[in-house]
């Protein structure tokens, strides 16, 4: 029976210590995930590809994720699709690319949401149909128009001075050159 005791003394704490360490783990990883899926759906209405906090969140889910299979189809089949080059593209075919992305972000976030235990919650619906201002899509063209002009005014400058008048080092290089 002391032994019994003594056992108990000794194993007790030692289990509960990795009972605890394991609760923990478990819910930071669920922390972990949800941080990922909640960056994700807040901006499924914008594209992907220009926001940092997306960015980092896309390339975790390799590691957050790594129990779930699916979730890692998902993104490497949205991967494969961000890999397509739309510049190369003609019009009709840039947009059923843009909407092979769209598709395979939905798949994405739908695979998470099941992952997290949405399933029935969160629904193709809700993750389809997000909020979305008017205005915003008239500061992102705002946005763009002015990086296009800040674009072609830097272009114009450095054409600009790149057919300005010799510098120094050419005057010497001229005088060398015609004696």
């Amino acid at each position: 029976m002391e032994v019994l005791n003594l056992l108990a003394i000794i194993l007790v704490p030692i289990v509960s210590v990795w009972v605890g360490q394991f609760l923990q783990d478990r819910s930071e990883k669920r922390k972990d995930k949800m941080r990922i899926f909640q960056c994700l759906m807040s901006r499924r209405a914008v594209p992907w590809g220009y926001d940092f906090e997306v960015i980092n969140a896309l390339n975790s889910i390799d590691i957050v994720f790594s129990d779930d299979e699916n979730v890692r189809k998902c993104w490497a089949t949205l991967l494969s699709e961000f890999d397509v080059n739309l510049d190369d593209l003609e019009k009709e075919a840039q947009l059923l690319a843009l909407d092979k992305q769209k598709k395979a972000r939905w798949e994405l976030l739908k695979s998470m949401s099941e992952n997290l235990g949405y399933k029935g919650k969160i629904t193709e619906n809700n993750i389809q149909k997000p909020y979305y201002p008017i205005g915003l899509n008239q500061q992102i063209i705002g946005n763009i128009q002015c990086q296009d002009a800040m674009r072609h005014a830097t272009e114009f400058f450095a054409q600009l001075s790149n057919t300005s008048a010799p510098t120094k080092a050419t005057q010497e290089d001229i005088a060398h050159a015609n004696p």
